[in-house]
């Protein structure tokens, strides 16, 4: 299998894809968090008694309330401070995770265009350094056939990463799951 790897990808390829799984790897342990967050946040927004065991989140996250800093007056309920804390923190943990993983999209995709692209290129003129009497007894057909399905194996090779990252993140849901 490594030597099919030595073959079909140059070194930047291989640099890009060492580079890919690093991004795997974050994605899948910010899902894995995202989808963890959710169950104790949406728990201490019904029973915020949970958190008089957590006095030093309590105070920090009173103490340092948007409430405080878009309101002068300060009548507002200890849950309304941390209520209003806690789910812009998880807002911005949600935002910042969807421009990681955005960034990560569009580097797969940018991957995947230009393995797709030096594919065709490579075949292309392979078959135009080829000798007339090669392309004499070839269909041209079947030439344009095999530029075409370079295509085709680098979506293959895209089809597998999203597999590959789909299955850590379910793998570390289920670690998740079930070690709580």
């Amino acid at each position: 299998m490594f030597s099919i790897y030595k073959k079909i990808f140059n070194l930047n390829e291989k640099k890009n894809i060492n580079f890919f799984f690093i991004f795997i790897f974050i994605s899948t342990i910010l899902e894995t968090f995202s989808v963890g967050l959710v169950v104790p946040v949406i728990y201490s927004l019904i029973d915020f008694s949970i958190f008089d065991n957590f006095l030093f989140l309590k105070k920090l996250f009173i103490d340092y309330s948007l409430l405080k800093v878009f309101f002068s007056q300060d009548n507002f309920s200890d849950k309304q401070h941390f209520i209003s804390t806690g789910l812009f923190l998880m807002v911005c943990f949600f935002f910042l995770k969807s421009i990681f993983l955005t960034y990560a999209n569009f580097f797969q995709i940018r991957f995947i265009n230009n393995l797709n692209l030096r594919w065709s290129s490579d075949l292309y003129k392979g078959y135009l350094n080829q000798s007339y009497n090669f392309h004499v007894t070839n269909n041209s057909a079947l030439l344009i056939r095999n530029i075409y399905e370079a295509r085709t194996c680098s979506s293959t090779i895209q089809s597998l990463l999203i597999v590959l990252l789909d299955s850590l993140v379910l793998i570390g849901i289920m670690m998740v799951s079930y070690t709580g």
